[in-house]
């Protein structure tokens, strides 16, 4: 009853880090309710993989390789679903990273920066 109400029909979904982990089981879940979606990772082979299964669903699905630290790619991303779907409706910024395991006060400038850049 609840899935009726939440159709997402017509609608255009962005899912970062959506190769794999939450981000695959969002994407899949906004197909299941009728969302358009975009996909972005780093890695276009695993992208593809989760495409693929998106469309299993009845759903479009662009894919494309991202890395979310780097504008000029981020720039590339919303331009090309703009050109395919016409719009933006939803972000879902699941990407993330965390390269430092330990001690908040210890972490480096590196592992920091890294984190922010990312995140």
């Amino acid at each position: 009853m609840y899935a009726e109400k939440f159709r997402l029909d017509g609608k255009v979904a962005i899912v970062t880090g959506g190769s794999r982990g939450i981000g695959k089981a969002i994407a899949i879940g906004l197909a299941e309710q009728g969302a358009r979606l975009a996909l972005a990772s780093r890695k276009q082979e695993a992208l593809d993989r989760v495409a693929e299964e998106v469309r299993q669903k009845g759903a479009e699905c662009l894919a494309t390789a991202c890395h979310r630290g780097k504008p000029d790619q981020i720039k590339n991303l919303f331009d090309k679903v703009v050109e395919i779907y016409g719009t933006v409706d939803i972000l879902v910024n699941n990407a993330a990273t965390n390269p430092y395991f330990g001690l908040f006060l210890d972490a480096t400038e590196e592992a920091w920066d890294k984190t922010l850049e990312v995140n």
